[in-house]
C-alpha cells in the first residue's frame, strides 16, 4: 500500500493521472511537475464538481426554506380570508382593512405576487344590532380569534340594549391587539392584553375594567368607575392618559390624583367651581377640558 500511494499522482492544475509519466510536464495542460518536488503534483485526483454540488446543497435549501415560508403564509391568508368571509356573511357591515406583516423594506422591494400572501387583517370594524337578532356570539369570537395578527379592533352595536352578552377575553391571545373600542354593558368582558381602550355609551363594568392590567389610554363617555368603585381606579397603575367627557366630582378627582402613571386628562369643564382646582389637586398632569355640551 506504501508503494501505490507513493506512485499515486495527479496534475496540479487540470487532475491528469500522471503515474505513466517519470516527470516533465503533464501531457493534458502543460504543467510541469518533479518526482523528487511531492508539492509540484497531488496524491489525490482533482474533484471538478465538489463545489458544483455545494452550490446545488446549498440553492435546494434555499429554494426549500422559501418554499416553507411562502407556504406557512399562504395557509395563514387562506384562513383568515375564510374566518372573515364567514363573518362577512352574518354581518355585512362588516370592514376590514389590511396591511403586510413584514418589515416595510421587505414588503416594498417583494413582487406582489409574493407579498399578497403576507397581507394580514390589521384594523377591524364589525356592526352588529342585538334588537334586530344579530348579535355576536362565542363562535364569531373564535373567528375574531383566528385574525392573529389584528391591531385594532372596533365593535359597535345599540348601547341601549342592555341583554348583549359578551365575552370577549378569548381574544387575550391576540398578542398584537391593542387598541380596542367597544359599546359596553353589564356582560362585556374583555381582553387582558388591551394598551388602549375606547368605550362610549354606558359605563364600564367594574369587572371588566379591572384586569387591564396593560391599558395605558382610556376613553369613555362616563367615568370608567362607579362611585362606590372609586378606590379601585389606582389598580390601573399603568394608566397614562384618561379621556372622560363629562365633569368630574370632587370624589372622582381624588381617585384620579392616586393613578400613578397619570400624565395627561380630558375630561368635561366642572360646573359649579374653578376648574383650577382640578390642575392644582393634579400636579405633574396635563389637564385639558371639553367644552360644556360637547
Amino acid at each position: 500500500m506504501v508503494g501505490e500511494a507513493s506512485t499515486t499522482r495527479y496534475c496540479r492544475k487540470c487532475g491528469f493521472d500522471l503515474r505513466a509519466h517519470e516527470g516533465g510536464v503533464c501531457p493534458e495542460c502543460g504543467r510541469a511537475f518533479s518526482l523528487v518536488d511531492p508539492k509540484s503534483f497531488r496524491r489525490r485526483p482533482l474533484r471538478r464538481h465538489r463545489w458544483v454540488k455545494r452550490v446545488a446543497l446549498l440553492f435546494l435549501f434555499l429554494v426549500l426554506s422559501l418554499g416553507g415560508v411562502w407556504g406557512w403564509a399562504r395557509h395563514g391568508r387562506l384562513a383568515e380570508e375564510e374566518a372573515i368571509g364567514r363573518l362577512t356573511t352574518k354581518f355585512p357591515r362588516l370592514q376590514c382593512k389590511t396591511a403586510s406583516i413584514l418589515p416595510p423594506w421587505v414588503a416594498d422591494h417583494m413582487p406582489p405576487v409574493l407579498g399578497n400572501e403576507f397581507k394580514r387583517a390589521r384594523e377591524f370594524t364589525l356592526v352588529f344590532s342585538p334588537r334586530h337578532g344579530s348579535t355576536l356570539g362565542s363562535s364569531d369570537v373564535e373567528e375574531i380569534r383566528r385574525l392573529v395578527h389584528l391591531r385594532t379592533l372596533d365593535l359597535r352595536w345599540d348601547a341601549a340594549h342592555k341583554d348583549v352578552a359578551l365575552d370577549l377575553t378569548p381574544l387575550t391571545e391576540l398578542e398584537t391587539l391593542t387598541m380596542l373600542s367597544v359599546s359596553p354593558d353589564s356582560n362585556t368582558y374583555l381582553p387582558a392584553s388591551i394598551v388602549s381602550l375606547q368605550a362610549w355609551g354606558a359605563r364600564l363594568p367594574i369587572e371588566a375594567l379591572m384586569p387591564l392590567r396593560n391599558l395605558q389610554e382610556l376613553t369613555c363617555t362616563q367615568f370608567p368607575v362607579a362611585d362606590k368603585d372609586l378606590d379601585k381606579l389606582p389598580q390601573l397603575a399603568h394608566l397614562m392618559e384618561l379621556d372622560v367627557g363629562d365633569p368630574l366630582s370632587d370624589f372622582q378627582v381624588e381617585a384620579v390624583s392616586k393613578l400613578p402613571s397619570l400624565k395627561i386628562l380630558h375630561c368635561g369643564t366642572p360646573i359649579g367651581f374653578d376648574p383650577d382646582r382640578i390642575k392644582k389637586r393634579l400636579p405633574g398632569v396635563k389637564v385639558e377640558f371639553y367644552p360644556n355640551g360637547e
